[in-house]
């Protein structure tokens, strides 16, 4: 543990005084082997975002995460909303150390692809924001805060689109049908109903330096009544629900805490 409260950790100074981090800065994380690890939590309505929303076929949403891998040599599930060979919503994976976000329609067939090449290492800590505004077209990747700019695409079928369904498949980490288990390290993993900003993203990100607290909206963050939920992933008790809504995820395997890849905070 680094220590408390605000700028604490290797030089990083608060722009505004109503940056709000997390209580605990902890160099803790968990560990997934590769190997059946993983962390799940069963069929629930706030982590399906099919509804039509601003227009859109479906509704907007971000995930968080920071990662350090072990491995790039697979296709590594990250976070995913499928069950079966028929159930799929949206999958966020790797391939190599390439990053891929699909969604589905899973009555036609049909799916919408977003991908980024060349873009993740092993043995470093990466801070990754996928958002997702609703469009077909709608996702957005940034990695240590940055937007990594225009994505390839790619689809499934033969209308290719993605216009999600509400199905009763479970909310995973580090685990999906048709992925390899992650193989690696994850913590601080969040989860909003909203397309984050730029500047929230950065805000997030902390600088690299620091874990900031989603439930607290400042000068450059206002996505906290948006928070499906937060995964601090830090200590024993970090697969549990640090927001409102009690999504405590189930661990898998051997997925639990590890000291052995400092975060960097």
């Amino acid at each position: 543990m680094r220590g408390l409260g605000h700028s604490i950790a290797k030089g990083y100074e608060n722009p505004h005084a109503n940056e709000h981090n997390a209580a605990v800065q902890n160099t803790n994380s968990f560990e997934f082997d590769g190997s059946n690890d993983s962390l799940t939590i069963a069929d629930h309505d706030d982590f399906s975002f099919s509804e039509e929303q601003n227009g859109y076929p479906d509704s907007p949403f971000s995930f968080a995460v920071w990662i350090n891998r072990d491995s790039v040599s697979s296709n590594h599930a990250l976070v995913c909303k499928a069950s079966g060979s028929s159930a799929y919503e949206y999958r966020i994976f790797f391939i190599g150390d390439d990053l891929y976000m699909d969604h589905y329609d899973t009555s036609s067939g049909n799916y919408a692809r977003r991908f980024k090449t060349n873009i993740s290492t092993i043995n470093t800590w990466e801070h990754y924001v996928v958002t997702f505004s609703g469009d077909t077209a709608g996702w957005t990747l940034y990695k240590n805060g940055a937007d990594l700019g225009l994505l390839s695409s790619g689809s499934g079928g033969s209308d290719p689109k993605g216009d999600m369904e509400n199905l009763g498949a479970k909310f995973q980490v580090g685990e999906c049908v048709g992925l390899s288990d992650f193989d690696g390290h994850m913590c601080q993993l969040i989860l909003w109903s909203k397309e984050l900003a730029a500047y929230e993203v950065e805000y997030i990100y902390g600088g690299g330096t620091v874990a900031r607290d989603p439930r607290t909206e400042s000068y450059s963050y206002s996505a906290a009544d948006s928070l499906v939920g937060w995964w601090p992933l830090d200590d024993a008790n970090g697969h549990e629900d640090h927001g409102a809504n009690g999504h405590d995820f189930t661990k898998v395997g051997n997925a639990s805490l590890s000291s052995s890849a400092n975060t960097p905070f």
